[in-house]
């Protein structure tokens, strides 16, 4: 079986992620928290996209920076460790919280939100023969060089592939050098890969007063509705809108990653 080479997902669970979120202890005035909130607004697409069953990425920090050439960029949060945010409909992950002072004032232009890995479970066919199989396929591609992905240290393109159907684990293959594939253009959203460690670029327009008075929230809401998409291919038995894979081949994927964002920045909201 060969690897879904793929990127950064109505299904999927919320549950906590791998590592300790670090927040302030016995901060001495307001905060400032980071958190990545999902939601899936249905929209007509195309017949070779699907909401994936489960999504999620490795979050090891969050910089901003005032501009492309900003000499001083802003290290909001910075993980040793990733934290595991899904991006399934309804999760809102807290990635972490720092004294409001520690923050420069500005007004910030970009952010960048480094990422260790991706995982994630689309429905599709495994094709043997003239067998076709429906099931659950289950990859996990390294983005940052040295990421800690099933028991080792993997540079950036390893993948892991697994293919299920009714709940039993058919075949599992995993390899190098994936072919990553990234958002959508009109998503806004750069997959940075310029360098060993990889990140998610996307415009903003954050403004940090010089004083903050209360506790605060920087959120990013993420839509992930249908935002698998591939190329359907003629080979026998393959189906039109249906992801198809083979032990020699699968068919392209085109985009994973959020469909779209927006970043917000006001007092901590009820959730």
């Amino acid at each position: 079986m060969t690897g879904l080479l793929a990127l950064p997902l109505l299904a999927g669970s919320c549950g906590a992620g791998t590592a300790e979120v670090r927040q302030v202890e016995a901060a001495s005035g307001p905060v400032v928290s980071v958190r990545i909130k999902a939601v899936q607004t249905p929209v007509t697409g195309g017949p070779s996209q699907e909401t994936p069953l489960d999504q999620r990425v490795g979050i090891l920090g969050l910089t901003l920076l005032k501009g492309p050439n900003d000499p001083s960029p802003l290290a909001v949060l910075t993980r040793s460790s990733p934290i595991d945010v899904p991006y399934n409909a309804g999760c809102n992950t807290l990635l972490g919280s720092v004294p409001a002072s520690t923050l420069a004032p500005g007004t910030y232009t970009l952010s960048r939100l480094v990422v260790s890995s991706v995982k994630f479970t689309v429905a599709g066919s495994y094709h043997l023969g003239a067998m076709s199989v429906p099931g659950e396929f289950t990859d996990v591609v390294a983005l940052t060089a040295g990421t800690s992905l099933d028991g080792a240290t993997r540079d950036r393109g390893w993948w892991s592939s697994s293919f299920a159907a009714n709940g039993t684990t058919m075949g599992q293959t995993s390899g190098d050098h994936a072919v990553i594939a990234r958002p959508g253009a009109s998503s806004r959203i750069a997959l940075d890969l310029h360098g060993p460690v990889a990140a998610y670029v996307s415009p903003v327009d954050i403004t940090i007063p010089p004083s903050i008075a209360r506790d605060m929230e920087l959120l990013f809401t993420v839509d992930t509705y249908q935002d698998f998409h591939w190329q359907d291919e003629t080979d026998s038995g393959y189906r039109t809108g249906v992801f198809d894979v083979s032990d020699s081949s699968f068919e392209p994927v085109t985009q994973l990653g959020a469909n779209s964002f927006t970043v917000s920045f006001g007092p901590v909201s009820s959730r």
